[in-house]
């Protein structure tokens, strides 16, 4: 049976930071948000391995840890870099001879969209005037997801086919 974890008492641990989970759930969705996931929990994975936020790694081994291909980890790794949330440097020996790429996990940029100091609770942005999503928030989106799959073509034609199944099982 397991035993209750602790920070403190753990001799590996890996953590995200929060602000970039929330941006690249801000920047996926569905599936794609999934993939998303599993690709920047492989790149912190790695970081923390390395004990560094710059660090070395071949495509393959970032597939590898996310159970992703590697032109999928191309593609994110991408679009990470696009939102800026990660820095790629291509390295090589001689011009001719790939080495593991360096990867860099970026902070997130400042912006005016979090309070600034412990007494003032309030956005600073009427831009974005909204509080992130709770948890509760997030299990409604997935109940709406749950909604929407069950309204496909696909959805509907599988459960005719087991109701016609229970119907050949009871006869």
């Amino acid at each position: 049976m397991g035993v209750l974890r602790s920070i403190k008492q753990s001799r590996r641990w890996c953590w995200q930071d929060k602000d970039i989970l929330d941006l690249i759930r801000e920047n996926f969705k569905g599936q794609r948000l999934t993939t998303a996931l599993a690709v920047y929990l492989s790149l912190t994975e790695l970081a923390s391995n390395q004990g560094l936020d710059e660090f070395v790694a071949y495509f393959s081994q970032i597939a590898k840890l996310s159970g992703k291909s590697i032109p999928t980890i191309k593609s994110y790794a991408n679009q990470f870099i696009q939102i800026g949330v990660l820095d790629k440097k291509n390295r090589k020996v001689d011009d001719k001879t790939n080495l593991s790429n360096q990867w860099s996990l970026l902070t997130h940029s400042v912006n005016n969209n979090y309070p600034t100091s412990a007494n003032n609770n309030y956005q600073t942005s009427a831009k974005d005037s909204y509080q992130l999503l709770e948890e509760n928030e997030l299990e409604k989106d997935n109940q709406k997801e749950v909604k929407k799959s069950s309204e496909t073509p696909a959805y509907k034609k599988l459960r005719e086919k087991a109701d016609q199944l229970r119907r050949i099982s009871h006869a």
